[in-house]
């Protein structure tokens, strides 16, 4: 199996096709290749090219589990649920991109970045929602 470590986004996306995966955390990825459930020719590394960390309301999908936990700018049922997703050291390697776009699992507690908790983070905050704030 090959490993490429892209310089640039556009390097990365020439990288990625058939055959080929991208590799940001792992802690989904690998144990699936390991099992043989997924194949692949060549791993990309995408971790130099994402965007990583939290500007306003905007997370960059290289951001890990552990750096969201750990923000003041994460709301607090959002750092809870990093906090309880997983031991630390898988926090600190899974991306919360990662976890958005891992496979589908029917075991084991929701994910921090499960789709249905993120709303969730933001109860408490006033919303504008045109004039009115919701």
């Amino acid at each position: 199996m090959e490993l490429l470590r892209p310089s640039s986004v556009e390097e990365a996306r020439g990288a990625l096709g058939n055959g080929s995966v991208a590799l940001a955390g792992g802690t989904e990825l690998v144990p699936l290749l390991r099992d043989g459930l997924i194949r692949a020719d060549r791993l990309v590394d995408v971790r130099g090219v994402v965007p990583r960390g939290i500007d306003g309301r905007t997370i960059g999908a290289g951001t890990t589990l552990a750096e969201l936990e750990a923000s003041d700018e994460i709301p607090d049922a959002l750092r809870e649920a990093c906090r309880l997703a997983a031991s630390p050291q898988l926090r600190n390697m899974g991306t919360i991109g990662g976890n958005l776009l891992q496979a589908t699992r029917p075991y084991g507690p929701p994910r921090a970045s499960d789709p249905r908790s993120l709303p969730a983070a933001d109860r408490g905050r006033p919303q504008r929602d045109g004039a009115r704030a919701r």
